[in-house]
This record gives C-alpha cells, sequence and structure tokens, in this order.
C-alpha cells in the first residue's frame, strides 16, 4: 500500500512537469506569434525567428523594407527565448553591411556637398588672368599710337602701322582680342592709295567712335585729318568726304557724351576741340582752344563720374621722357585744369612711353590704358610697340600713375 502511494506520487509528478514544460512552450510560442505579428505590419522585430509567414527573416519586413535592426541578435548567438539562432550569423553580417551602407551613403553626401561647395568656391575665386607686354610687336615695324575699342564682346585696337619705319605709312590695320590677351591681325581696313586727296603718305594716329549701327574712323593723312565709314569695326572703311574733315593738323580723337553729343580733339602744341554735328562727318560751332602747359600731342578725353579727363604726351616721340599727363575739367569743351604728376612715364627699359587711348570695360570701374613704348630691344620714335596697362583712381578722382611693366591684370 505505501509503495503503491509513493509510485502514484511520482507519477502524477512527472505529469505536472509535463503540464508545466507544456504550458511555457505555449507561452513562447505566443511570444514569437506576437513578435511576428509585429513583423507583418512593418513594426521592427526584436529577435531573428521565423515571420508568420514561415520565410526565413533576413533582415525585411514583409513589405520589403529594410527593419531599423536588420532583425539580428546583438550577440549573434542563441536567441532570448533559448532556441538556437539558425541565420544569426547571416543577421550579424547583414546589420556590418547596412550600418557600412549607412555610413558609406553618409560619406558620400557629406563628400558630394563638399566637392559642390568646394566647385563654387573655385567659380568664385578665379584666379586673375595675367597678360604679357606688349600685346602688338612685330620685328622691325614700327606701331605706335594706339586707339583701344570694346564693342560686342570683342577689344580692339588700331596702331599706326609702318613697316618702313620712317613715319611715311600709308595704311591702317586693327587688332582684336576677345579677352585683352592674346590679338589678332585683322588686316588692312582702309589703304591710303583708295584716298583721293593728299599725298597718300604719313597715316598716322587714327581714333574710332561707333553711332548707329556706323562706325566713324577719323585719320591722319599728309597732316591733315579725314574720316571714313564702315558697318563693321574691322572694314573695309570708304572715305566719307573726299577731302579733309581738319586741314594742317593731326591726332584726332573722337568723344561722344552722355546726351549723345559728339565732341572732335585734336592738334600739336595746342589741344582743339569742335562739336561734331549728327551727321559724325560735320561740324557745329567754332573751335575752341584747350591751352595746357607743356602739351605736345596725343589728346585723350573721356569721362568718369562727372569728370572730364583730358590725356596729353609730352616731350618728342623720339626722347625716352615721352610722357602723359592729364587735366580734369567740368564740361568736354573746358576749362581743364592740369593735374600735378605724371600718369605714364619711363620704367627702366621702358622708354618712350606715350600717345594712350583708355577704355572701361562697360558696368565696371575697371579701366586699362593702351599706349606705345619704344621697341625692346633697339627700338627709337620710329620702331615701337604697344603696351596696355590696368587704371586706377583715388577717392578724389585723381588717376593713380600706371607704371610700365611687363604685364597686366587682364578683364
Amino acid at each position: 500500500m505505501k509503495t503503491n502511494i509513493i509510485l502514484l506520487l511520482f507519477i502524477s509528478g512527472i505529469h505536472l512537469a509535463c503540464a508545466n514544460g507544456n504550458s511555457s512552450d505555449t507561452s513562447g510560442s505566443e511570444t514569437d506569434n506576437e513578435q511576428n505579428d509585429a513583423d507583418s505590419d512593418g513594426d521592427s522585430d526584436t529577435d531573428s525567428d521565423s515571420d508568420s509567414d514561415g520565410d526565413s527573416d533576413s533582415g525585411g519586413d514583409s513589405d520589403g523594407d529594410s527593419d531599423t535592426d536588420a532583425d539580428s541578435d546583438t550577440d549573434g548567438d542563441t536567441d532570448t527565448d533559448g532556441d538556437s539562432d539558425s541565420d544569426g550569423d547571416a543577421d550579424a553580417d547583414t546589420q556590418t553591411d547596412s550600418a557600412s551602407e549607412n555610413a558609406n551613403d553618409t560619406d558620400d553626401g557629406t563628400d558630394s556637398a563638399s566637392n559642390s561647395d568646394s566647385a563654387e568656391e573655385t567659380d568664385n575665386d578665379t584666379e586673375p588672368v595675367v597678360a604679357e607686354n606688349p600685346v602688338i610687336s612685330v620685328l622691325n615695324e614700327d606701331n605706335a599710337d594706339p586707339e583701344i575699342m570694346y564693342y560686342d564682346g570683342m577689344y580692339y585696337i588700331y596702331p599706326t602701322t609702318c613697316p618702313t619705319r620712317d613715319w611715311l605709312s600709308t595704311y591702317f590695320k586693327v587688332y582684336s582680342s576677345f579677352d585683352m590677351v592674346t590679338w589678332e591681325d585683322r588686316g588692312i581696313i582702309l589703304d591710303s592709295k583708295n584716298i583721293s586727296w593728299g599725298n597718300r603718305t604719313k597715316a598716322w594716329a587714327p581714333t574710332i567712335q561707333e553711332k548707329d549701327g556706323v562706325f566713324y574712323f577719323y585719320f591722319c593723312l599728309n597732316h591733315n585729318i579725314g574720316v571714313a565709314t564702315s558697318a563693321s569695326p574691322t572694314g573695309p572703311f570708304v572715305d566719307a568726304l573726299g577731302h579733309p574733315l581738319v586741314e594742317g593738323h593731326i591726332d584726332p580723337d573722337v568723344f561722344i557724351d552722355d546726351d549723345g553729343q559728339a565732341y572732335l580733339y585734336y592738334g600739336q602744341t595746342t589741344p582743339r576741340v569742335r562739336k561734331l554735328a549728327a551727321d559724325m562727318i560735320s561740324f557745329e560751332g567754332s573751335e575752341v582752344l584747350l591751352p595746357t602747359d607743356n602739351f605736345r600731342e596725343g589728346v585723350y578725353v573721356f569721362k568718369r563720374d562727372d569728370r572730364y579727363y583730358m590725356m596729353g604726351s609730352e616731350n618728342d616721340a623720339r626722347d625716352e621722357t615721352y610722357q602723359v599727363t592729364y587735366s580734369i575739367g567740368t564740361g568736354p569743351m573746358g576749362p581743364f585744369v592740369k593735374q600735378p604728376g605724371l600718369f605714364l612715364s619711363k620704367n627702366g627699359n621702358m622708354v618712350g612711353t606715350g600717345h594712350n587711348s583708355v577704355i572701361q570695360i562697360p558696368g565696371t570701374d575697371n579701366w586699362f590704358t593702351a599706349y606705345h613704348r619704344h621697341f625692346i630691344p633697339g627700338g627709337g620714335g620710329q620702331y615701337r610697340e604697344v603696351c596696355i596697362q590696368n587704371m586706377t583712381f583715388n577717392e578724389d578722382g585723381a588717376i593713380a600713375s600706371a607704371i610700365p611693366g611687363e604685364t597686366f591684370v587682364a578683364p
């Protein structure tokens, strides 16, 4: 009897233990099912067990999106429910790869932004272009008295050109550049053989102005001033009058004021000015003298703000001390007051620096002057080359001296 009771209690204990075990498994299964339900609604997994659809969980929800933790255990070993993680290694690898991809994405985005910023900075901080002097220099040819003009995105220089180096030049040429650094010889634009008046030599010191689509080219020929016209800045130009516009004078310069009135300046020893008529080939009113101390030739007038600047060369063109000074006036017909100091003068082996013209880059306060110097080496007053220098102004409107040099900063 006692033995039977003991045996019965032993068997009952076994059944109770089994019942408890089955209850634990059921609870674990329910927990897994809840987690699998979480997978099916798109939430993050808390382990790497099978999804509710029975497929292996490889780090993706049932909707195909990546889980935030890649469904791997933190240690890649057994799950918290005591089951062995059959894909724990794969999940760990997936998490590592995912983290690496996220890091790479972040790095790529940062690098891309950095590269973009760097490119923008490079564009905004473009290095200035340093150009070399002379810009026009031809061996055994005299190039002097340059007139510089900007028109429709191009720069033009119209010099005195004399291959015989004796001032007995007979034609005019033009050079063009899109950047003021490299200049192209565009050939002869006006030949004295096509002009009916004068002895057809001493073709010197031209000036040019565009108005209403026509280019007016004023030039010297045998100590007289003529005018020719063209529809293009590179010609060909045709004599507009068949006779001189001004007799007995040289070195013309044309200037149009803000109100559209045009003026022609010219002369040696004493600069002079006359109003041009609307047709640009005849005059209105009388000649006005503009006396200036030590003026020799090469008058040039331009306007900045409300000031009128009149430049001129001093001394003989054959002298090393050929140089440029300037005066300031309140109107295009003066009076002008000469300013102290020199604008252009010799610098080392750069001598005979004079007969200049001036250009302003449209829409800016960026100014340049074109001038000639004696050819280097072995040049003189009948053997010259063309150079450019930057121009700057002081706060009071005075022009800072432009030091002749072997380089300048292009626009």
